[in-house]
């Protein structure tokens, strides 16, 4: 159909004319008639160039100067454009056809001093200082690119999504704003900075999203929990695509562990999720031990075993104790002991046991405990670690059960107030978790649960303080 775009299978001339074609070859009747070069049947294909002419027609003397000559003097702007440029027909790849300008404006530019949070958005900065409007009015951390991270985004392992959707966005402002990773503790400026560099790795971008769709599904978005999903697969697809190279700058180091961690905590927000938690765990202990000896000077240099301790014992209060928690989850553990056979198993259950035997005199020496119990799966070979979570392996899953309800035991007993997170998202789905163990198990292994049970009652009347997410 003539003169509606897209439907027209006419050649060049005659659709920009507006006529009906024939399609012959090797020129159609209505060239051929009025005496015209046929310009040919082969769609338009799209190309940038600087020539700021506005729906113009050139004749063949002026197609030279559109291959790498300046744009016309008389030009109103000098931005860039999208030039829309009917190709020749093939069987008259001698005869010039007819070239034709559309305008079309490109994505927004920003200059040297455009806050990165725009940039990630695909918004305008006015780039004021301290804060742009954009920031100002969103409510966003205003993060100017000399308060980004020092390590230079030069090389990136895959680049960034080209334009995120409405929905995007919000998941990011999500992130930004409510679901900040809580680990290495007190660190939230590290991943504001973090997610300037976003925009350069599409395997950390797909994982902030996931992050901040995920979140924004338990406020009731059921919508958000499918786009959760789909960019939580893209980044585990890129992320083991990325992670068989050892990455090369700082930048690098940095954009894979930020990648990790936030796959990490969206993970604690999954209704299935305990298997896949402890395995994320286990593969970020792996990226640390190979981001932090050889990049000093990443901006999670900080998140090392001891480092984390010093930072934990920073937070840690000596605070009154209930005992009779800490005794019922001691016999719990005494417990689960007769069903530990394998090494690892009983490997895991000691290191629970200091912690929570050291509770009623230090808190510092339990929390210091915990770290290294809930760092004890990481150590296994493969072998063993494969073996302690495998199908119908229930010891394994009431250990870890044990191991994450400790956590909210140690955050209760040693956390101020003033700890308490802002959302219970992550607290709810432990005990989710808790209970559907619980009754997936053969009924042989319901008394090693009958404790855990017990203890998500107490849970639901407390506030959701842990030891890893105040």
């Amino acid at each position: 159909m003539v003169g509606v775009p897209g439907r027209s299978k006419g050649c060049s001339t005659c659709r920009r004319r507006k006529k009906g074609c024939d399609r012959r070859l090797p020129s159609c009747s209505q060239c051929l008639r009025l005496g015209l070069p046929c310009g040919g049947y082969s769609r338009d294909l799209v190309w940038v160039t600087n020539v700021p002419e506005r729906g113009v027609a050139l004749g063949p003397e002026s197609q030279h100067e559109l291959r790498g000559q300046p744009a016309h003097e008389g030009s109103k702007d000098d931005e860039p454009w999208v030039v829309r440029y009917s190709r020749p027909n093939t069987q008259q790849v001698g005869a010039p056809g007819p070239l034709f300008l559309r305008r079309h404006r490109l994505p927004t530019e920003w200059g040297p001093s455009s806050c990165l949070n725009c940039r990630q958005r695909r918004l305008s900065c006015d780039e004021s200082w301290p804060e742009c409007l954009a920031c100002s009015q969103s409510g966003l951390p205003c993060l100017q690119p000399s308060s980004a991270s020092s390590a230079s985004v030069t090389t990136p392992i895959r680049p960034a999504l080209s334009a995120q959707s409405l929905e995007d966005r919000q998941f990011y402002y999500r992130f930004l704003t409510a679901a900040i990773p809580t680990l290495p503790l007190r660190s939230g400026h590290l991943w504001e900075q973090a997610a300037t560099m976003s925009h350069s790795y599409e395997c950390l971008e797909h994982a902030i999203l996931a992050l901040g769709a995920s979140h924004l599904s338990h406020s009731g978005d059921a919508n958000a929990g499918t786009r959760a999903l789909h960019h939580r697969i893209a980044a585990i697809k890129l992320f083991n695509e990325q992670i068989g190279y050892a990455p090369t700058t700082t930048a690098d180091a940095d954009a894979l562990f930020a990648a990790i961690g936030c796959l990490l905590s969206q993970t604690t927000l999954l209704p299935d999720g305990i298997v896949e938690y402890m395995t994320v765990t286990r593969v970020a202990g792996f990226v640390v031990n190979m981001v932090t000896p050889k990049f000093p000077t990443s901006i999670f240099h900080i998140f090392t075993p001891e480092r984390h301790v010093d930072l934990l014992l920073g937070m840690v209060s000596e605070r009154a104790k209930d005992l009779e928690i800490i005794d019922s989850f001691t016999a719990s553990l005494v417990l689960v002991e007769e069903i530990c056979h394998m090494e690892t198993e009983r490997r895991f259950l000691s290191q629970l046991r200091r912690s929570i035997d050291a509770l009623p005199t230090s808190a510092w020496k339990a929390c210091e405990a915990f770290i290294w119990a809930l760092l004890t799966p990481t150590r296994f070979t493969n072998e063993e670690f494969t073996a302690f979570l495998r199908p119908g392996n229930h010891v394994g899953l009431i250990l870890t059960i044990h191991m994450l309800l400790l956590e909210y035991i140690l955050g209760q007993a040693c956390m101020g107030p003033s700890e308490d997170p802002k959302a219970e998202f992550r607290k709810l789905t432990v005990m989710r978790w808790t209970t559907g163990l619980a009754s997936s198990l053969p009924p042989r292994y319901h008394a090693y649960m009958r404790w855990p049970l017990h203890y998500c009652d107490i849970m639901a009347r407390q506030d959701a303080r842990s030891l890893l997410n105040p």
